[in-house]
């Protein structure tokens, strides 16, 4: 039996090396999509709310201190994004709106193009017949 064979450890610069205690089983890992599902909807349907102060017992003033800075960050969190999203929505419906007008002027004017090379090309038909036609007789003066 060659050495490729050996049932150890094998450590690669660069990577950290595994033990027993790191080996996690993911045979649930991977969830069927109804079970995913119905969980999203029982977490959506229960009323989660923040907590209010006297909900949580601390055991000490560092975890209420960190309880209560944590709430004040996701509150922080909450109005940025829906600030962030409100104001990117408006600026959409700006830029769409922008851009209907914008349409319907292009279209007036590619109407009103249509309508000037039409009155271009009659004007030049016209012009056209009138120097190749001999409506004036010849005049001569000796």
């Amino acid at each position: 039996m060659s050495d490729s064979c050996n049932k150890g450890p094998i450590v690669i610069d660069g990577e950290a090396i595994e033990s027993d205690d790191e080996i996690v089983s993911f045979s649930n890992a991977y969830l069927p999509i109804q079970t995913a599902t119905e969980l999203t909807e029982a977490f959506m349907a229960s009323n989660v709310s923040s907590p209010s102060k006297s909900d949580p017992q601390f055991s000490s003033i560092l975890h209420r201190k960190l309880y209560e800075r944590n709430e004040l960050l996701w509150r922080h969190m909450y109005s940025f994004v829906q600030t962030t999203l409100v104001s990117a929505s408006k600026q959409i419906i700006a830029a769409d709106q922008q851009l209907l007008k914008s349409q319907i002027i292009l279209q007036s004017v590619a109407t009103a193009v249509k309508k000037l090379n039409t009155s271009s090309n009659q004007v030049a038909e016209r012009l056209r017949n009138i120097t190749t036609s001999n409506f004036l007789p010849q005049i001569n003066i000796s």
